[in-house]
């Protein structure tokens, strides 16, 4: 069956409104911001403590935000609760009855979408960078009966529900690690000693893009954005990007130490090189490698509370090194890391799971978003 396409203007609210909460200081409201998104649920707030005008939104609205680097968040409006409902002016606003809530999100978060929304994106960099809202009101959709919607709706929900379980046990694997190391080395009197005495620190560079030869090589170039998300490092350097930059052997723990994502960390899963926004520390025989990224982990607020602040948070690399990690005996660490593989190893497993319902997830959301669905 061949569907109707919609221009995404025409899902658009001519004009929602705003409202300057300041105007209502005692007055409590439901406030949709990014980094609320990103908590799981709006804020509960009184007018006086929010900072500037804010677009009106109503239940069922759905919204998309179009601020880089917080693209690809998709928020649908709750119910009426009796509070006024407003939102941050870095939201998208979509509202029609001819709309699945459901179906619409689906589809804001789907490839088709995204690919599209990003070719919009403009500004000076950094935090500056949005898509344009006229340029996405340009867009079509296939758009058919709401009864199909919800149909597809229904499939795409539960298919994401399985890749949100499989999610849920790999973050339960990944405390069990963490909850390992708490009850083997907490509250011990182990020597501690400072990072610059257990191994060689490193701050990272990037390679000039300026130089021909440098990127899409066969060596991991890990930023910020790659830690602790258990995948691959999103870009590469050659042989000689990695001489221009700085480079750690597997295992070596790198710690974000600039910026929001400070205290962010990972073990490095193989050689590769890093940016300047990482410190790394590259163990020496008195730490093995699984023990010393969990004693980082656990000393993670020492090192955010360790940083000193002017536009951003920043922990130099002469503090990162005086931090200190206990140092048990090499044989009680390596009992440690022993449990930590069988972990690792179950979490393996399920990430070889999340990977395929991925693919299967992406198949029937270009089945939906293009060809018709009919499964």
């Amino acid at each position: 069956m061949t569907w109707p396409t919609v221009k995404l203007g025409s899902l658009m609210p001519k004009s929602q409104g705003s409202v300057n909460p300041q105007q209502f200081p005692n007055e409590t409201f439901e406030l949709y911001s990014i980094p609320a998104f990103d908590k799981g649920a709006a804020e509960i707030v009184k007018g006086q403590a929010i900072g500037s005008t804010k677009q009106v939104v109503s239940p069922n609205d759905i919204l998309i935000s179009k601020i880089v680097p917080h693209i690809r968040r998709a928020w649908v409006v709750d119910d009426d609760n009796g509070l006024r409902k407003i939102a941050s002016g870095e939201w998208i606003v979509f509202q029609s009855s001819k709309l699945s809530t459901s179906y619409f999100r689906h589809f804001l978060l789907s490839d088709i979408f995204h690919r599209q929304f990003m070719s919009t994106v403009a500004g000076m960099g950094g935090s500056l960078l949005r898509a344009k809202p006229s340029l996405v009101s340009e867009f079509h959709m296939k758009l058919p009966p709401l009864a199909e919607q919800q149909r597809i709706a229904a499939i795409l929900d539960k298919a994401e529900e399985i890749k949100r379980k499989r999610e849920q046990a790999i973050a339960k694997l990944d405390l069990l690690a963490q909850s390992t190391f708490v009850e083997m080395f907490s509250n011990k009197n182990f020597d501690r000693q400072p990072l610059k005495a257990l191994g060689i620190i490193k701050t990272g560079g990037t390679p000039p893009s300026s130089q021909n030869g440098m990127f899409d090589g066969d060596i991991p170039f890990i930023t910020p954005g790659d830690l602790a998300v258990m995948r691959g490092a999103k870009r590469t350097v050659t042989s000689a990007g990695a001489k221009e930059s700085v480079t750690v052997r597997e295992g070596s723990a790198l710690v974000c130490c600039i910026g929001a994502t400070i205290g962010k960390m990972d073990k490095a899963k193989s050689y590769c090189a890093f940016n300047q926004q990482i410190n790394a520390v590259e163990w020496n025989d008195l730490i093995n490698d699984d023990y010393g990224i969990a004693a980082m982990n656990s000393i993670k607020n020492e090192i955010i509370s360790s940083s000193t602040s002017t536009t951003l948070p920043i922990l130099k690399k002469s503090l990162f090194e005086r931090l200190e990690i206990p140092v048990p005996p090499l044989s009680v660490q390596i009992y440690f890391s022993n449990k930590v593989k069988l972990i690792h190893k179950n979490t393996q497993l399920q990430l070889y799971g999340l990977d395929k319902e991925n693919i299967l997830f992406q198949s029937l959301q270009h089945q939906a978003f293009t060809t018709g669905f009919h499964a």
